[in-house]
This record gives structure tokens, C-alpha cells and sequence, in this order.
């Protein structure tokens, strides 16, 4: 006798209610740096041929052909060495600003920037304490949508002005759209209550900035963007 099938189990719908989020991933732009690397990769191949024809294909070895030889190795080492120097993606989103130089990635979240300013042809993001310096001539959309999200989320963070903000202009068109999946928050701290959240279910973030609360603390305005957070609240189960 055949055993009785077991009913399939529901998944939880509480994970399918959390939001998930997304960030664009924007490719470093190719530099003078890289096209001078390229220069120099093609100069030295070309001192290493007219060498080694010197030395080693004419009857008469050219006396300075050794020369040329070492000579194209230096320039061949500088070449290479600069093409190698080559920035990490940039991510902007929901989570905050990071660079895929770390793994696992390391954001710097939106309700811990402590500000957004513009230094020496970069877009540079502080908080948390640390910086992710956004340089504009390898990132300048990648620039142009941080401050663009800056904002949007924490816009009293952000200290670069009116007329320095129209020129970086955001293109719906730029960067990789990536769905990153609901936040994971078990394990952090309430915001307004330090209180630990136990689960991922019992936490809500504000839509604004990220930050994190437990679902019984919910203040009425962020206290890290000032958004209002009544429909959070609302949610909230009543005690």
C-alpha cells in the first residue's frame, strides 16, 4: 500500500512582504591613465622587435641593440604595471554606495552618511567612519547617481552645490540594474530602541535611508533622514 502523499508546505508569506531592493553597477570608464598604459605597452613591444631584429636576425649585431632590448622592458614594465591599476565597479542603491574591492561587499549605508561632497574632481561619501571616494573621471555616472540617490534619501547631507550638482546629471540608461533581495537585518540594533532584532520579520526599514528599527519601536519620523514613517507604524502590531 502506497504511503499517503504529505501536503506540500507553504512557504512563509512574511518573506515575499519584504521589500526587495536594487542597485546600479557602474563599469570604470576608460582613463588617460589606460590609453597612456596602452601607448607605453605598444612602444615597448615595438623597442623589443627593432631590438631583437638588431641583435639576433642581422648578420652585423647593431651595437646598440642591448640597449633597445633592456629599454623596451622598462617601458613594457611601466606599461603593464599602469594598465593593472584599474578601478573596481561601482554599486549604488537601495543599501547605500560600495565598491566591489571587498568581498563581501562592505556598503556604507545611507543612514550613516554623514555627508556628501565634492574633493578634487570626486564625489566623495562619508560616514560610517570611512569614505568612498567616486572619482569623476572613471565613475561620472557612477558620480552622477550617487549624489542623485544622496538626494533623494539624506538630502541634508548632501554639501556640494546647486550649480556643481547640474552638471552631473543621471542616465536612467547607465549602469546595471541588480536585484540584491530583501534586506538582511537579523542580528542589528533598533535605532530608536537599541533593542536586537531577533529576526528579519521583526524589523522595518525606513523606505527612505535603510535604517533599521524593531517592528514594536517605530518612531513617527526617521531619526536618521527625518522621513515620515506612519505606514510603517501602522503596520506595527498593536501592544
Amino acid at each position: 500500500m502506497s504511503e499517503p502523499k504529505r501536503a506540500k508546505r507553504k512557504k512563509s508569506s512574511r518573506a515575499a512582504e519584504r521589500p526587495s531592493r536594487r542597485a546600479r553597477r557602474f563599469e570604470p570608464e576608460a582613463t588617460s591613465l589606460g590609453q597612456a598604459a596602452l601607448v607605453l605597452i605598444c612602444l615597448g613591444a615595438a623597442l623589443l622587435g627593432a631590438g631583437f631584429y638588431g641583435q639576433a636576425l642581422r648578420d652585423a649585431p647593431l651595437s646598440y641593440a642591448p640597449g633597445l632590448i633592456i629599454g623596451s622592458l622598462i617601458v613594457l614594465f611601466f606599461g603593464w604595471q599602469q594598465a593593472s591599476v584599474r578601478a573596481a565597479p561601482l554599486l549604488v542603491g537601495d543599501p547605500g554606495v560600495a565598491s566591489e574591492e571587498a568581498d563581501p561587499l562592505r556598503w556604507l549605508p545611507w543612514s550613516k552618511v554623514e555627508a556628501v561632497v565634492l574633493e578634487k574632481d570626486a564625489v566623495v561619501v562619508r560616514g560610517d567612519g570611512r569614505a568612498v571616494s567616486v572619482p569623476l573621471a572613471v565613475f561620472s555616472q557612477g558620480a552622477a547617481w550617487v549624489v542623485k540617490e544622496a538626494m533623494a534619501r539624506v538630502p541634508a547631507k548632501v554639501k556640494i552645490d546647486e550649480a556643481a550638482r547640474a552638471k552631473l546629471v543621471a542616465d536612467e540608461a547607465m549602469g546595471e540594474v541588480r536585484d540584491l533581495g530583501p534586506a538582511q537585518v537579523a542580528g542589528a540594533h533598533c535605532r530608536a530602541s537599541d533593542r536586537v532584532i531577533a529576526f528579519d520579520e521583526d524589523a522595518k526599514l525606513c523606505p527612505r535611508c535603510g535604517e533599521v528599527y524593531h517592528k514594536e519601536e517605530v518612531p513617527e519620523t526617521c531619526l536618521s533622514c527625518s522621513a515620515e514613517l506612519g505606514e510603517l507604524r501602522a503596520e506595527a502590531p498593536k501592544g
